[in-house]
């Protein structure tokens, strides 16, 4: 439930751009989050939800303004880092209980999808 907010906000924000990016982004963001959660969790646990996706999200807006550089993904980028900031704590150990690990590669998942996805200038 605590995702679905971020989820619909950050979800839409990074659709700006398009359905084709938004969709190749998601796919990138899920697998690399999904992987990262697999290498790394301990053995015998159990890891549910979208926080990979939100954390993922936020990584593709902020790091799509620096990666692009348009004037509108540069002031969405700044606004979401801004208002999001503090889901940043949620991407370390510091909840028993909570798989930082889900919320780490997702974030990494959306930086990597921004860079995969930026626009090439020639």
């Amino acid at each position: 439930m605590a995702n679905s907010v971020p989820l619909l906000i950050l979800g839409f924000v990074a659709a700006i751009r398009g359905i084709g990016r938004f969709l190749a982004a998601s796919l990138v963001i899920i697998l690399v989050s999904g992987l990262g959660v697999w290498f790394t969790s301990p053995p015998d646990t159990l890891t549910i939800g979208a926080s990979g996706l939100v954390f993922g999200y936020f990584g593709y807006v902020v790091a799509r303004g620096l990666f692009d550089r348009r004037a509108l993904d540069i002031v969405l980028g700044v606004v979401v880092a801004v208002l999001y900031y503090s889901i940043l704590w949620g991407a370390l150990p510091t909840q028993p209980g909570v798989s930082w690990q889900g919320h780490l590669f997702g974030l990494i998942g959306g930086v990597i999808a921004a860079w995969l996805l930026r626009r090439r200038t020639t």
